[in-house]
């Protein structure tokens, strides 16, 4: 009987050692599952940010490509501006030529002559006036030349 009781303490302290493993083991476990817990959580909040920054430089994105257009329907607005003012430099250098040819012949004709190129100089600086009103941005009837 004596073997028998010594035989039962070595394997109750044989399961006690198993159980022993196993309690550490578990803990080991818990810890593990834990610790994968906190970087789930910190990984979610990583996607988080990087969806609203995404979604910020979306933005910024479509609204440099607005300014773009912008920019463009501009530059547009600026060359059909330039090309009127093209314009009428050329026809007022034509003017010109042609006011010193009848200078020369002056006389009766002469006043005549005076009196459609003032005409024509009027309406190409109300014509220069008018492109830099729309080039300036701004909208007007009035006349400042009282023309």
């Amino acid at each position: 009987m004596y073997q028998a009781a010594d035989n039962l303490a070595k394997r109750t302290e044989q399961q006690a050692a198993a159980l022993e493993q196993t309690s550490a083991a578990l803990e080991e476990v818990t810890s593990t599952v834990k610790a994968s817990s906190i970087r789930t959580q910190d990984t979610r909040k990583l996607v988080s940010d990087a969806k609203e920054c995404a979604a910020a430089s979306g933005k910024v994105v479509r609204e440099a490509v607005d300014a773009m257009h912008r920019i463009e329907t501009a530059s547009k607005e600026i060359n059909q501006i330039i090309s009127v003012i093209d314009e009428i430099a050329f026809q007022t250098n034509l003017l010109a030529l042609n006011a010193g040819v009848e200078a020369a012949r002056a006389g009766e004709a002469g006043v005549r002559t005076r009196a459609v190129r003032n005409r024509t100089l009027r309406t190409n600086g109300m014509r220069t006036y008018a492109a830099f009103l729309s080039l300036a941005g701004k909208r007007s009837d009035r006349n400042p030349f009282g023309i």
